[in-house]
């Protein structure tokens, strides 16, 4: 086995369907990962848009996806009742479903939820474990992360 070199990771959250390109750039890394809110409001055309520009970052060998308060829609168990009162979209539950599956099933980036995934990068003898969740403590919000 070689000697472990250097990687980096690059962390970014908050990004709310800002790809690069608009009003930021990406360093390089070896690995993306994407710690929440990659929408506004978690809407189908929003997801998409996301997994768009995520998908189009091709310098990165692995690239990790985590839900945040603004992509309830990936929760599964969304309520529009319970999760409407602050926002302007209200996902269907066949959106909610299609969003999900937008995510799960993209060979282009890992989705992590409440789980973890070994990331291994051999031409550099690394291998590490990444765990991802959307959790956030209670806070009094109505709209917090599920």
């Amino acid at each position: 086995m070689p000697n472990p070199e250097k990687i980096r990771i690059v962390c970014i959250s908050d990004t709310h369907n800002k790809a690069p390109g608009e009003g930021y750039t990406l360093p390089q890394g070896d690995i993306l990962i994407h710690a929440g809110d990659l929408t506004n409001q978690g809407s189908l055309s929003e997801i998409q848009k996301a997994i768009s520009w995520l998908s189009q970052q091709t310098s990165f060998q692995t690239k990790i996806v985590v839900a945040g308060n603004h992509d309830l829609s990936l929760d599964p168990h969304y309520n529009p009742l319970k999760h409407a009162s602050g926002w302007k979209v209200q996902p269907s539950p066949t959106e909610v479903a299609e969003c999900r599956r937008l995510l799960t099933g993209n060979d282009a980036f890992i989705y992590l939820q409440h789980t973890s995934q070994t990331i291994e990068i051999p031409e550099k003898g690394i291998s590490l474990k990444v765990f991802g969740s959307p959790f956030s403590p209670d806070r009094g919000r109505q709209n917090w992360a599920f």
